[in-house]
């Protein structure tokens, strides 16, 4: 005796649903809108002002966040040899902001002697 009918799904409802992702939860806080001093704006247009405003007064960190987000971070390479074998290792380390590959600096669409 089969346990399933051909052509029919064994979940017809699919996976239930669970809450909403972090980053879903964190757009729909970002995108409230609330005053301060005076100022009403989203609460991630706040948080923008004032990374800004730390930018500007000479935080290191802030400017960083800031290039980084905007430029995306500066590609890293190391040479690495030995001296027995002579032949250098070359790594390279990129970190994408989305988190997703693709792209022309994806690992499986580089050629033998792509930089």
């Amino acid at each position: 005796m089969a346990k399933w009918v051909k052509g029919q799904s064994g979940n017809p409802k699919g996976r239930p649903r669970k809450g909403l992702a972090l980053s879903d939860a964190l757009e729909k806080r970002g995108s409230e809108v609330i005053d301060v001093d005076g100022v009403e704006a989203t609460r991630l247009e706040h948080i923008m002002r004032v990374l800004h405003e730390r930018a500007q007064d000479g935080d290191t960190r802030a400017i960083e966040i800031i290039f980084d987000r905007m430029a995306g971070k500066p590609r890293q390479s190391i040479d690495l040899s030995t001296e027995d074998d002579r032949k250098p290792v070359r790594i390279s380390v990129v970190e994408r902001p989305n988190g997703n590959g693709g792209g022309r600096d994806d690992p499986s669409e580089l050629q033998p002697g792509d930089d």
